[in-house]
């Protein structure tokens, strides 16, 4: 295992590591925010307005939305070895994050987005800007549809200057800290 893969693995699911000199180009795929777009976007049943079961168009079209769920659901960080500064990234998260309660139901929220910008620009990170893609855009021709709120959203962030916008931090604010394997095995035994 490399010095940044090691990095990596003490905050994120780690899938690749390399090393860029001083930082660590770190890949990672949340298991849980995986999961909650595969549950939003519904491959299967997506398709199938697409094209009739057992065709060929809807074997390719299940196979083409898994494939753009992998894709959709894929961070990427630069990290300083030593500071752990957030270089730059693509960090996707769970669009809970940017939801606001709304009668009785949620509702995507900018001012909730606003919040974990705010959140993370006083940590020293310079938050570049979000995004997201909503559950039709999975499919290989969507059709343009009005949804309530997307399936997968990102965070773009990088930090302000030296020693500031850490890694921890960061993960910290948007509801992704990890807890390590030899913590997480002595909690069982607490």
């Amino acid at each position: 295992m490399n010095e940044c893969e090691q990095l990596g693995k003490r905050f994120l699911p780690v899938t690749r590591a390399e090393s860029l000199n001083s930082s660590c180009l770190i890949d990672f795929k949340d298991p849980d925010v995986k999961s909650e777009v595969e549950y939003i976007v519904e491959c299967e049943d997506r398709c199938a307005f697409e094209a009739d079961y057992d065709t060929p168009e809807y074997e390719e079209c299940v196979d083409s939305c898994k494939e753009t769920v992998e894709t959709s659901v894929s961070g990427s960080i630069v990290v300083d070895k030593q500071s752990l500064e957030v270089k730059e990234s693509t960090i996707p998260v769970s669009c809970l994050l940017f939801m606001e309660q709304e009668n009785g139901g949620y509702a995507f929220s900018f001012g909730e987005q606003r919040k974990i910008f705010e959140k993370l620009e006083n940590a020293g990170c310079e938050a570049m800007d979000g995004g997201w893609i909503h559950a039709h855009e999975f499919v290989p021709k969507p059709v343009e549809i009005e949804e309530e709120y997307p399936a997968i959203c990102y965070i773009h962030v990088k930090s302000k200057g030296e020693g500031k916008c850490k890694l921890p931090k960061v993960l910290q604010i948007l509801g992704m800290q990890r807890i390590p394997e030899e913590q997480a095995t002595l909690d069982r035994f607490v």
